[in-house]
């Protein structure tokens, strides 16, 4: 049975449209087709992709039946690999693919190996709506399950519904990037369902749950004192206790008041296996799903034992129904369900997690609403896994140098500012983020209030903007991603200032070098950023690494306040670069409003036509360290004519360097009359410059005369083009005095005098 295709589109694999239905008329069973192995040498390539798979008279009851069931029947020791089932869509099913490989041998094959089951869409909703489950996996391994469409099952039936189940004898399965909605049981027969189910119990299994976007499960569920636990709604169900489980970037949204059972409870996951292994990574879990009239409430994590996660960061657990019932972030065991504070110290696990409104879309759009100030609590808030893209492919940060990943299935950026929130003002302030869990940082005001100081604020207002690049940050240089603003309109009474301590983790230090040694403060007034050295002194950074904060004392003012690198490369801020041409003269000017360790500016010129051929034209100091404007200005007296592009390459003390480019282009045209200039310097001593001009070919003379009409030298004697030249005289050999220079070309002669002074 090598090679089954079934295709139905031109189109390969998964790319095309659905041509060909194959269909079931059958009242009591809903197969298409079924696969079975019952060979004993292994076979290879089966593929069902783009079709249409349906049963149209199958009825509801509660059988599951499958679209396609793949199923082993003799002990032979085979296995069927290669299996594509590829863009397909299923209808009126009892459940979409099953496989069935009982495998109970030690040392026997896997029945069904290489699996791929991607992009199909298993989602119809009503009459042709699928019975009870999506896929089943048991004795399967290498199996690939991304891209599908789970959900809008036919919830009325007496059972625990479930998109995906990996059953016994699973191993070394993905679950991506798919849409898992609308399951759940709305009788009153004691039911939920399950987004996701892990059961494999096959040692050594890894399965690996990522990108996944669960909502909408639901049920009147069941008493979660007892064994009945497992009919209880969930977002991903874990019974398995051998696998190591990966629940990585999923978004979970559970809503309704639909519990009704004595006991009942919802999860967002519910780990039912007293030994199972968890890593629970950056996953937005919120659970809404709350009591009707009786039951227990909701909760976003519970495990067996503190055990069952190995570990646990990173998440946003939102616990907020709106039902009578109880809710919690986390419940270990029949504990009594705790917040997110309690179940940090319980646990030891989730310390950079959160516990705010994720600011979905809606409740069924789990993307982030980017104009939501809620957003904020999703944003730049995970921990670094290896989990490198979105559910969309989109880039996804894995190092601290890019910022901190979203949490949840979505990459996103904000278009709104975070809420702001008031902190009563008194001598000694403390501000948490607006969840409460972290502290952000600590003032302590310095003076004595009086009526010629004027009156202290009522309160500082206060935004914190969590794994974001600070504002206007200087190409090139080193900062942490987060920061913290305090409205600049709070002012101080005369003569007050304070003492901040800066809180930041070692999550957020960004592109800083070395941060253990390297971080200071630094604070940003709406034009330029200041820093504050190293040290213990007033404006001066004292870094606490081993409690993760840095300190300041002595400010006056409020802004932004972030963390930089002491040793920032590249930090100088160009906030203009001109040029203006006076004949051959091309002056450049360029203002800097912020320098940090910047050595000067070498200016460089490149002809139009000579490739990358760039030349030095001369070098500028810069101000080493100014938070001030400094203006520079530097003139090129440039030989030929033609079309130059000019650059500046900043470069600090320890040789790190950047370019800035002129936007413009320097057009010098041929010169249009003759013309003889003032040498400079003039007087001089020994070295002094004459430039000239002329605006065609011509035999040139450029003679040097003492006061007594004598000729002492001759700089130029030969053919030049038209254009401009410059020729250095030097006087190292001749007294003080007057001299005169004379230049003749061609019917033109032009004589100037100049001074040399020893």
């Amino acid at each position: 049975m090598s090679f089954v295709t079934f295709n139905g589109s031109s189109e390969t694999d998964n790319a095309g449209s659905r041509d060909i239905t194959l269909m079931n008329l059958s009242e009591i069973n809903a197969e298409i087709a079924k696969i079975i192995n019952r060979d004993t040498n292994d076979e290879a390539m089966v593929k069902f992709l783009n079709l249409l798979i349906e049963a149209k008279n199958f009825l509801e009851n509660g059988n599951t039946s499958p679209g396609l069931g793949f199923k082993k029947i003799i002990n032979n020791n085979s296995t069927i690999r290669d299996i594509k089932i590829l863009n397909n869509f299923f209808m009126g099913v009892g459940a979409g693919v099953t496989f069935d490989g009982d495998k109970n041998i030690a040392g026997e094959k896997f029945p069904f190996k290489d699996i791929e089951i991607n992009d199909n869409r298993m989602d119809t909703a009503g009459v042709l709506g699928i019975n009870k489950f999506g896929v089943i996996l048991e004795s399967v391994e290498n199996v690939e399950i991304s891209g599908n469409k789970i959900g809008n099952f036919k919830s009325q039936v007496s059972n625990t519904d479930a998109g995906i189940v990996i059953g016994a004898g699973s191993k070394d399965v993905n679950i991506s990037g798919n849409e898992i909605y609308n399951l759940g049981h709305t009788g009153n027969a004691g039911n939920g369902a399950h987004g996701i189910n892990v059961s494999s119990n096959e040692p050594d299994s890894k399965i690996d749950i990522s990108n996944n976007v669960i909502h909408g499960i639901s049920g009147d569920g069941n008493n979660s004192a007892n064994s009945a636990d497992i009919f209880n709604p969930a977002g991903i169900f874990v019974s398995d206790s051998v696998a190591d489980i990966n629940i990585i970037h999923n978004s979970i949204n559970l809503f309704g008041n639909t519990l009704n059972k004595t006991g009942a409870t919802s999860y967002g996951l519910n780990i039912f296996s007293n030994t199972a292994n968890v890593n629970l990574l950056n996953n937005n879990i919120s659970n809404n799903l709350g009591v009707n009239t009786t039951g227990t409430g909701s909760v976003g994590v519970r495990t067996k034992n503190a055990d069952n996660l190995i570990e646990s960061n990173g998440n946003n657990f939102f616990i907020n129904p709106t039902g009578p019932g109880k809710k919690g972030v986390g419940k270990i065991g029949t504990d009594s369900l705790d917040n997110l504070e309690n179940w940090q110290l319980k646990t030891g696990k989730d310390v950079f997690s959160g516990d705010g409104d994720p600011g979905f879309t809606s409740n069924s759009n789990l993307m982030p609403n980017i104009l939501d100030e809620d957003s904020w609590n999703s944003n730049n808030s995970g921990v670094f896994t290896d989990v490198d893209k979105d559910i969309f492919g989109n880039d996804r940060s894995t190092d601290p140098i890019t910022g901190r990943p979203d949490i949840g299935a979505f990459e996103f950026n904000p278009d709104v500012d975070p809420s702001g929130f008031n902190v009563p003002f008194s001598e000694e302030v403390t501000i948490t983020n607006p969840n409460g869990t972290n502290k952000l940082a600590d003032f302590l005001f310095i003076g004595t209030l009086s009526p010629t100081g004027g009156a202290a604020p009522e309160s500082l207002k206060v935004k914190y903007f969590q794994g974001s690049a600070p504002p206007s940050v200087i190409p090139g240089s080193r900062y942490g991603f987060s920061y913290l603003k305090i409205d600049t309109d709070t002012t101080l009474p005369a003569g007050m200032t304070y003492d901040v301590i800066f809180y930041f983790d070692s999550l957020s230090t960004g592109n800083i070098l070395n941060p253990e040694t390297s971080i200071i403060l630094a604070k940003f007034d709406g034009v330029s950023w200041e820093s504050y050295p190293r040290g213990t002194g007033v404006m001066q950074s004292e870094l606490n690494w081993e409690q993760k904060y840095v300190k300041v004392r002595g400010l006056s003012s409020f802004s932004v306040f972030a963390i930089t690198d002491e040793a920032s490369a590249l930090p100088v801020n160009l906030v203009s670069f001109t040029s203006s041409v006076l004949k051959n003269k091309v002056k450049l000017e360029w203002v800097t409003n912020y320098e940090i360790n910047n050595s000067g500016f070498q200016i460089e010129r490149l002809k139009s036509g000579n490739s990358e051929n760039w030349k030095v034209a001369g070098f500028v100091e810069g101000n080493g360290n100014s938070n001030v404007i400094n203006k520079y200005s530097f003139t090129d007296n440039v030989q030929q004519t033609g079309i130059y592009k000019y650059r500046l390459k900043q470069t600090d003390f320890n040789g790190n360097f950047e370019y800035h480019y002129l936007t413009n282009e320097i057009n010098l045209s041929n010169p249009v009359s003759y013309e003889l200039m003032q040498n400079y310097p003039n007087p001089f001593n020994p070295n002094t410059k004459i430039d000239f001009q002329i605006s065609q070919t011509e035999k040139v003379e450029l003679r040097i005369f003492d006061i007594t009409g004598k000729e002492v030298a001759v700089l130029v004697n030969e053919i030049l083009a038209d254009g401009f030249y410059s020729v250095t005289f030097s006087g190292e050999k001749f007294s003080s005095g007057v001299y005169f220079y004379k230049l003749k070309a061609g019917e033109f002669t032009g004589i100037k005098k100049m001074i040399l002074v020893k």
